[in-house]
């Protein structure tokens, strides 16, 4: 490593909330950082690139870290290079001596742990080479750079769009088809307005997720214009027309990749075709995970560069409905919030944000939905909630909580916003309220192993199931929960306290993740169900009268909920595509386009049913040119209901590719690795169309 280059980190761990975490963390400490998500890809990566230090989980899917960690020790590159395991679960004193002794660990880290515990241990590694603070970032007020080299096509494109909204916008009736964003029905509520210098951003976000809108929310600040693209109040994706916040520029300013790396695929971009996070891949720069992590990552600063406006103007279009994206923000709107606020709210913004202050009481939210909003909270953050019970004041907060007197402030601000707290002036009479159990950005709890158990022999935990059980699983609850009575719902004795009642609502609404970004349509018309049903709960029986109402009509049998038509036809249609699945595996092809056709008739919406009824399309007659255009439409509409479903855009490749439009194939290809970074079968098939090209070009004599 020359004595100027950034210390390269590889971050292994599967939960990408501690990647987040981590790569946010180590890049703003100076590190440059490549993050993958399991033992296979990081082995991968350390063959590919030299690394000066690798923070390894021990509990990985595949492969665990210990066999990870034992291999790269095995290697002449990683002899040298020391690795520190992270485990919220093998982190007894025999653990930590096997991380050591037997798999070359230069150290071990338990979760949950603090950022400068982490630091630490890095510096204790390093040594000399541990960074220095960085410079401070250039303002939010910075001129935007004339030019962007590090721009690729869809860059620019996006950003000619941007500002052909931003114009149609001042039109009486924008021109939104024109400018590639469908348009919602006439009787959509009217346009919201509004300027920076009377409402703050973090306000505007936490009102429009309160409202549940879907729409487009343009942004500018001098030639700086943006368009944040919500759906069901959860913003989803973000476009803008900075060249600077182009994919290239982030990876580099990340360090994810060198400039050198960058310009080199911008020119192979030219000549292939492809887009550049697969040429990134191809030149071996990055991995697949890589790039997904790059291009939500990249999502997020072009909305957390937001938080930094003073000034500028806003304006929400509900006709302006959320384009298909193969990647979309993966946090949640309270989660934005918070980390925007942490990220650019100093002393004196704060300050005037929350005004005076200092005398009021701070209560917790009476209403579930809002006290069970998901900020994903550090361990201090999380205490600091647990003393916000209506007994102390802001003054006491500030004196005595875990965070500083201004982080205070900025996560007091943060949970005001998104209503999950309350001020007064009374301080709290009576009882004080349960705990509520705040969501945690940690490990897994300790299990009872046995200390003599060998660690390798341990079964590892794989993530969560795919789409479709998710799917399954949630019909399944709401099914159940509607055959329920509200106490038998929320799991409460008839004299149950309206404390009790308030947190066995917030509990199961954490559960079901309400305010957490939905993957299809149909997971989240299921979710939004749930969450009315929990709700119109709560306010039964945490009311006196009303719970005396609602007992009386339980002694006569009159208020047991039926599943009801809609998750009755749910429940088929998921039936119908779990048959589908089992006749498509077991090769008969007609049987399983039946039963599609079926599930897609119960449910026209959901894009893996009409993804599957495409593909059998093709594949019931796959020489069939009519068959393979009535394939893409199905196929289309599939990615237009569920652009993040990986499936859907590789089917799409395959028929186009059958139909012999290559370049099409390869469009969908990429987008499959977007969507999923395991999805191998898309990665093969770029490499059969990357050597077929090569093939096709003329030797020189």
């Amino acid at each position: 490593m020359a004595p100027t280059d950034p210390v390269h980190v590889l971050v292994v761990d599967d939960d990408r909330n501690v990647q987040r975490m981590l790569a946010d963390a180590l890049t703003r400490a100076g590190f440059r950082v490549t993050v993958e998500r399991d033992g296979e890809a990081a082995l991968a990566a350390f063959e590919r690139q030299p690394f000066d230090v690798v923070l390894l989980d021990v509990l990985l899917p595949a492969l665990n870290g210990y066999e990870v960690a034992r291999r790269i020790k095995s290697t002449p590159r990683g002899e040298g290079t020391p690795v520190l395991m992270l485990s919220g679960i093998y982190k007894t004193k025999m653990h930590q001596a096997q991380a050591v002794e037997r798999h070359g660990a230069a150290g071990f880290v338990e979760k949950p742990f603090k950022l400068n515990q982490l630091f630490g241990k890095l510096e204790g590694v390093l040594g000399e080479r541990f960074p220095k603070p960085p410079p401070p970032p250039p303002s939010n007020g910075s001129p935007e750079p004339a030019s962007e080299p590090l721009a690729d096509p869809r860059a620019r494109a996006e950003a000619s769009l941007v500002e052909f909204t931003a114009a149609e916008s001042t039109a009486a009736e924008p021109a939104a088809d024109e400018a590639g964003i469908r348009a919602a029905p006439a009787s959509a509520p009217a346009v919201d307005r509004g300027s920076f210098a009377a409402r703050a951003f973090p306000e505007l976000l936490a009102d429009l997720h309160r409202r549940r809108s879907t729409g487009g929310l343009l942004l500018r600040r001098d030639k700086v214009k943006k368009i944040v693209f919500f759906r069901a109040g959860a913003p989803e994706s973000v476009k803008s027309n900075r060249l600077s916040e182009c994919l290239g520029r982030v990876m580099v300013r990340e360090r994810m990749i060198s400039e050198a790396d960058c310009e080199e695929s911008l020119k192979r971009m030219k000549t292939s075709g492809r887009q550049q996070g697969t040429v990134l891949i191809e030149m071996g720069c990055i991995s697949p995970h890589n790039l997904r992590y790059a291009l939500e990552l990249q999502l997020r600063l072009k909305l957390l560069e937001v938080f930094g406006w003073t000034r500028g103007e806003f304006q929400f279009n509900p006709r302006a409905q959320p384009p298909s994206e193969t990647v979309r923000l993966q946090m949640s709107t309270a989660g934005i919030v918070h980390e925007g606020i942490k990220r650019s709210y100093d002393t004196t913004r704060i300050k005037k944000a929350l005004g005076e202050i200092a005398g009021k009481y701070v209560h917790p939210a009476e209403d579930p939905l809002f006290a069970a909003q998901d900020m994903s909270l550090g361990e201090e953050e999380a205490g600091l909630l647990a003393l916000m019970d209506g007994s102390r004041t802001v003054r006491e907060l500030r004196r005595r909580g875990p965070l500083s007197p201004l982080d205070t402030d900025r996560f007091l601000y943060a949970l005001l916003c998104s209503q999950m707290v309350e001020l007064r002036t009374e301080r709290r009479t009576g009882p004080p309220p349960p705990r509520l159990q705040a969501t945690v950005a940690r490990a897994p709890g300790d299990r009872p192993w046995d200390e003599d158990e060998e660690v390798l022999e341990l079964e590892d935990e794989v993530p969560g199931d795919d789409e479709g059980h998710l799917r399954e699983r949630l019909l399944g609850a709401l099914a159940a929960m509607r055959r329920m009575d509200y106490f038998e719902l929320l799991g409460l004795r008839h004299d149950a306290p309206p404390d009790a009642v308030r947190s066995a609502a917030v509990e199961l609404l954490r559960e079901y993740r309400v305010d957490g970004p939905a993957s299809s349509a149909e997971v989240e018309t299921v979710v939004h169900q749930i969450a009315e049903l929990v709700g119109k709960a709560h306010d039964t029986l945490v009311d006196p009268a009303s719970r005396d109402r609602y007992r009386a009509e339980l002694r006569v049998g009159g208020v047991k909920h039926e599943v009801g038509e809609a998750v009755g036809r749910m429940l088929e249609a998921e039936s119908a595509f779990r048959r589908g699945e089992q006749l498509l595996a077991a090769g008969n092809v007609p049987g399983a386009h039946a039963a599609f056709s079926e599930a897609v008739r119960l449910q026209p919406d959901e894009g893996e049913f009409l993804a599957l009824l495409g593909w059998t399309t093709h594949a019931r007659a796959p020489s069939d040119a009519v068959a393979g255009r009535e394939a893409l439409t199905f196929l289309a509409e599939a990615v237009e209901r569920s652009p993040t479903l990986d499936r859907a855009h590789l089917y799409k490749g395959h028929v186009h590719k059958a139909l012999g439009q290559t370049g099409e194939a390869q469009g969908e290809y990429e987008k499959a690795v977007e969507c999923n970074p395991g999805c191998t079968e898309a990665l093969r098939e770029l490499s059969i169309l990357t050597w077929a090209a090569r093939l096709a070009q003329p030797r020189p004599s």
